[in-house]
């Protein structure tokens, strides 16, 4: 379900893993400022291909969606110039997956998240963080 009002609006987008508490930020062009979970998860993963097909990725971010891991063992990791290497459905898809099975946890303005189809709101000052979780070993 997608809900769309007002105008498009950039945001500050922070990944943060735990337990290690790495932190990287990037701006995110979003299309409204009042959008679902399951949208700002899509937006945010089309722009990081969107990036990488441009070579603009910012190199301290770390992608919500990693490279099919054939392709890194056959081409290693690389910059690519064509959109056939990036089915961009498909990695939607494995992100919205991600949230579903608590890979990531999702904030908004220190308030999580619960369900991919929330209606979120967000300004100019709102900070979105994707909480990648990491599992321990041995424990």
């Amino acid at each position: 379900m997608s809900v769309q009002s007002s105008s498009p609006i950039s945001i500050r987008v922070r990944d943060q893993s735990f337990p290690t508490k790495a932190i990287s930020e990037l701006l995110l062009e979003l299309s409204s400022n009042k959008l679902t979970a399951a949208d700002l998860i899509s937006q945010r993963v089309q722009a990081e291909i969107d990036g990488r097909l441009r070579g603009t990725g910012q190199t301290s971010h770390q992608p919500l969606v990693q490279l099919n891991i054939v392709e890194v063992l056959l081409n290693g990791v690389r910059k690519t110039t064509s959109p056939k290497h990036h089915d961009v459905d498909t990695q939607i898809e494995i992100a919205l997956d991600g949230f579903s099975n608590n890979a990531f946890i999702l904030l908004i303005d220190d308030v999580q998240v619960e369900a991919l189809d929330s209606i979120i709101d967000v300004g100019p000052d709102s900070i979105v963080t994707f909480l990648k979780i990491t599992q321990l070993v041995g424990g």
